[in-house]
C-alpha cells in the first residue's frame, strides 16, 4: 500500500506533534527540564499552577456535593429512625393493651392487680419518656383509670 504525498506529510507532521507533546508532558511531571532557561521554567511553572488551580477548584466543587448528598442521606436517616422508634413504641402499646386484656382489669381491685398496673403503667411512662425525653410523664400516682372490658 503505498501513501499520497499529502499523507506523507501529514503523517510527518503528526508524528513531530506527538513528539512535542510527549516532551512537553515529561516536563509537566518534572523530567527533562535540563534544557529549559529560567524563562522557560517560568512559563511551565505558570501552567502548572493554573492546572492544580483547576484541578483543586474541580475536587473541592464534588467534595462539597460529596458532603451535601451525605447530609441528605443523614436527615433521611433520622427520619427513618425516628419512625422506627414510633412503631416499636405502637407495638410495645399494643402489646401492654393485650398484656392488660389478658389479666382482667374489670376484676376486683386486689393487691397483685395493684401492683401489675403499677408495674404497665411504669412501662408506659418509660416507653413514652423514652420517646420524647423532655416530658416527664408519671402515670402510676394518676387516679384515672382506663377500665377496659
Amino acid at each position: 500500500m503505498f501513501l499520497s504525498q499529502a499523507e506523507l506529510k501529514r503523517s510527518a507532521i503528526l508524528s513531530k506533534e506527538l513528539a512535542e507533546k510527549s516532551f512537553e508532558l515529561r516536563q509537566m511531571k518534572g523530567e527533562d527540564l535540563q534544557g529549559l532557561n529560567l524563562k522557560d521554567l517560568n512559563k511551565l511553572e505558570g501552567i502548572i499552577e493554573s492546572g492544580l488551580a483547576a484541578v483543586l477548584k474541580t475536587k473541592g466543587e464534588r467534595m462539597w456535593k460529596e458532603i451535601s448528598t451525605l447530609k441528605k442521606k443523614e436527615a433521611q436517616l433520622l427520619e427513618e429512625n425516628t419512625r422506627l422508634k414510633q412503631q416499636l413504641l405502637s407495638y410495645y402499646m399494643l402489646k401492654l393493651v393485650n398484656q392488660i386484656m389478658d389479666t382482667g382489669v374489670g376484676e376486683t381491685n386486689t393487691q397483685d392487680h395493684r401492683s401489675h398496673h403499677h408495674s404497665l403503667t411504669l412501662t408506659i411512662s418509660n416507653l413514652i419518656s423514652s420517646r420524647d425525653p423532655s416530658h416527664n410523664y408519671n402515670f402510676s400516682n394518676s387516679d384515672t383509670c382506663l377500665k377496659l372490658g
